[in-house]
């Protein structure tokens, strides 16, 4: 049968079948060119081969896939393309009436069919938004977007406007937009509403757009009959998250944080004046692939592919083979090793989590999987440095064996005596203070003695951070903390114990709750524990009685491990912030953690005695 070539599209004569034609060179990809039309005309394209490095001129689209059916179809050189509903949509979307469009679109320019042009493809991805003229942010058009769509608009711009003119009065300093009165008319607005409803859309919840909408020079969202800038979004959504919080509750105005990252990188000199500079940190590649984990991906090695063009993680890209030939698990496998060695540490681990399917498993639990997702903060403070070996402080020894057991040197220091109940995200301030009241029957074995053991008790379920952000002063957050420890001992004044005495307990029920809500980011599907040798700790879900505490060094954090039949090999549950029994200095009697903090003598170990070992990690 004769064949003929058409651009990037092999088409057999005489049936509407056609096969891909394969890429030829490195950095060549296909665009799609939509043929002018409106309304419920057919869709009709061309498919046509560029390669990057010639520039070429294309709009790239970015829209949720949706269900993986072929029930519609596009002529494309005049012959029928099967596409879906959504991709159909997202063409009729951005057609234009009069003119050809030229535009890139994952799922028809890629050979979806075809894993090793996939992986090449994707491997491009950064560049083709990068160059793209902007990306076009297809939303559809339904009954909500139709009465919904202008309101949103609207308030968008109007929000953009004023942060623009507040901006241009500030000198750029740090923290200094100034936060909102609770009278500002745009508190109430119900137009907030429609933009609740936008936010809603599956398009939020997809991986793959962080990269579509941060990458591309520019980016509109189409959405029912109207559009909006991307960047003009995002500027009045970092408004809502830190300056005007109430919006973002009552409204249900979410956006995922890995998008705020990505603007925060893009206008830095912008950003800044949103936060305070102790405040301020811009993600790394182990930041993003761990946020990025409650985000849909339909396949678990995108966890990882659709993250590696950020800038955050740009030099994992260069050093990694993108396969989809290989199980997901090997591409975990392959991070967590490619980190230990460019990194020299073992941070990696403080992003492994576990569920009971995955602790049963042969596969090794010091490995992060990045498709799992149970807690909504890390327990390390990112800026402190590794735990080191007293005897070897320059080098650290971990060893890989047989790519399954992981060889680490540490020390075994404690065992877990009491568990809390598991916490979840509606846990109450009630239910945290019969934790507390269940842990005083042990107070005889406290480990603390320089301040009160409550002080130690609400570090742990801070995680040793206050609301910095909020305009209250140093002042004002101590009431807050004061207010909430009153609450947890369920008593009518703080009791006369070391360090209690510099804490008010007069704060407001709003800022209380607000504060609980941070707690709630830290506990959730985590425990509090009590060890044998008396330290408060919040540890995995996971952990049981009779699990162990250890430090790993390269660590930043102990963890906490479980024995197995071999001697010194211990399966990893997951990290744990534990409160030390010291406090901060003389003159501060407040606790801190156990950890490597260069700043302060955290490391209570030292004083016990103890013997470094091999940590064999299975």
């Amino acid at each position: 049968m004769a064949e003929c070539v058409l651009h990037g599209v092999s088409m057999s004569a005489g049936d509407d079948q056609y096969e891909y034609t394969p890429l030829s060179e490195p950095d060549e990809i296909r665009c799609l060119i939509l043929e002018c039309g409106s309304g419920d005309e057919p869709l009709s394209c061309q498919l046509r081969s560029f390669r990057l490095g010639e520039k070429p001129v294309y709009e790239a689209i970015s829209y949720v896939w949706g269900e993986p059916v072929m029930n519609h179809s596009i002529l494309c050189h005049g012959r029928t393309l099967k596409i879906t509903a959504n991709l159909h949509e997202a063409l009729r979307q951005t057609r234009l009436p009069t003119e050809r469009r030229v535009l890139w679109a994952d799922s028809i320019c890629i050979n979806q069919n075809d894993i090793t042009e996939k992986g090449q493809q994707v491997r491009l991805m950064g560049r083709i938004y990068r160059q793209s003229q902007r990306a076009l942010i297809t939303l559809g058009l339904d009954y909500i977007s139709t009465i919904h769509s202008g309101p949103a608009v609207a308030i968008i711009r109007e929000t953009n406007d004023m942060v623009q003119q507040t901006l241009a009065t500030l000198d750029g300093g740090w923290n200094t937009f100034p936060f909102t009165h609770d009278d500002h008319p745009l508190l109430s607005d119900p137009r907030w509403q429609s933009v609740g409803y936008l936010t809603e859309h599956p398009w939020f919840e997809r991986g793959w757009v962080v990269q579509e909408a941060g990458l591309a020079p520019d980016a509109y969202i189409f959405w029912g009959h109207d559009k909006i800038r991307w960047v003009e979004f995002m500027r009045a959504d970092i408004w809502i998250i830190l300056r005007a919080r109430k919006i973002r509750t009552q409204f249900n105005i979410w956006v995922p944080y890995l998008h705020v990252d990505l603007f925060d990188l893009r206008f830095p000199h912008e950003s800044k004046t949103f936060y305070s500079e102790q405040s301020f940190y811009m993600y790394d590649a182990l930041d993003t692939l761990d946020v990025a984990r409650s985000l849909e991906l339909g396949d678990l090695r995108d966890h990882i592919y659709a993250f590696l063009s950020l800038p955050q993680a740009s030099h994992l890209l260069r050093d990694l083979d993108i396969s989809y030939k290989k199980p997901a698990l090997d591409v975990y496998r392959d991070i967590a090793i490619w980190y230990m060695k460019k990194s020299h540490d073992l941070v990696f681990l403080h992003y492994v989590d576990h569920n009971e399917e995955t602790l049963g498993s042969d596969f090794p639990t010091w490995i992060p999987q990045w498709h799992f997702h149970r807690y909504r903060s890390t327990l390390m403070w990112r800026n402190d440095p590794c735990i080191t070996s007293p005897t070897n402080q320059e080098e650290l020894t971990a060893v890989v064996i047989k790519n399954s057991i992981l060889q680490t040197r540490g020390f075994i220091f404690d065992k877990i005596e009491f568990v809390s109940r598991i916490f979840s995200y509606d846990s109450s301030l009630e239910e945290l203070s019969s934790v507390w009241t269940s842990f005083s029957q042990y107070r005889h074995r406290w480990a603390y003695r320089t301040f009160s053991p409550m002080l130690a008790f609400y570090g742990t379920i801070t995680n040793a951070a206050t609301l910095c952000d909020m305009e209250l002063g140093s002042t004002g957050m101590r009431a807050i903390d004061g207010t909430y420890m009153l609450r947890l001992l369920g008593g009518t004044a703080l009791p006369d114990e070391p360090g209690l005495d510099m804490f008010p307990t007069d704060a407001q029920d709003c800022n209380i709750d607000e504060m609980h809500e941070h707690v709630l980011k830290y506990v959730k599907n985590r425990r509090v524990v009590l060890t044998e040798r008396g330290y408060f700790a919040l540890v995995p879900g996971y952990v049981e009685k009779g699990d162990l505490c250890g430090v790993i060094f390269g660590t930043k954090t102990p963890f906490i491990l479980r024995g197995t039949a071999r001697t010194g090999h211990y399966k990893l549950i997951g990290d744990a912030f534990m409160t030390s029994a010291r406090s901060l200095d003389d003159d501060h009697i407040y606790p801190f953690y156990l950890g490597g903090n260069e700043f302060y003598a955290n490391e209570d170990w030292l004083e016990w005695g103890l013997e470094e070992q091999d940590i064999f990690l299975c």
